[in-house]
């Protein structure tokens, strides 16, 4: 387990890293879609009419994720609300230290998930929903290694977290702007924002 008296270890010296579910000190690495990892590990997704191109699909989605982030330990966290009560887990954490027990090794992720979330500069949001991009990179990989009859392979490479932000005018009109052709999702409009910087916060 991660908690100690020091409080919390940061996973990586110089890198912001993913974390999700019950893994709360296993970085994601890239190549495979986080809502297909969410669904591998219990979650139900719900659905709503996707129109594209005079088609209309199903748009899967998680509805009540849980984030926490920290900016100091590079971290971020998403889980899912119908599965962990982040709240039962933190409380449990405060009875266990005040009893002097401790978590077996199977509630060790109980242990580190409360240990983050209470962390200094520790931010939690709730309810948020997990939608997948239009045109998600790791879904569209997965797809093809399916179609092909082939096992994706996950990079080497940690995830990058990224956030974007709604800019509306006092007249209703939103700012989007128009990715170069050459990078990923050429030529797509999107809102603004982009990767984070270590340290930087969500703000």
């Amino acid at each position: 387990s991660s908690s100690s008296k020091e409080g919390y270890t940061p996973l990586h010296a110089k890198r912001n890293v993913l974390t999700i579910q019950r893994k709360p000190r296993e970085p994601l690495h890239a190549g495979l879609c986080l809502i297909e990892r969410f669904k591998a590990s219990g979650s139900t997704t719900e659905w709503i009419p996707h129109h594209h191109k005079g088609n209309v699909t199903e748009k899967h989605f998680i509805p009540k994720c849980g984030i926490l982030f920290n900016k100091s330990l590079r971290q971020m966290h998403v889980y899912d609300e119908a599965l962990i009560d982040l709240d039962e887990i933190v409380a449990k954490a405060r009875t266990e230290k005040r009893s002097g027990s401790s978590s077996s090794q199977e509630d060790d992720f109980e242990s580190d998930l409360a240990a983050f979330a209470k962390a200094k500069d520790t931010d939690r949001h709730k309810g948020v929903k997990l939608f997948h991009s239009d045109n998600c990179q790791n879904l569209r990989y997965m797809n093809n290694c399916e179609w092909a009859g082939i096992e994706p392979v996950e990079s080497d490479r940690f995830l990058s977290i990224a956030l974007c932000m709604l800019v509306v005018s006092s007249d209703g009109k939103l700012l989007l702007t128009k990715r170069c052709s050459n990078m990923i999702f050429g030529n797509a409009w999107v809102l603004p924002g982009g990767h984070l910087d270590p340290g930087e916060t969500l703000q």
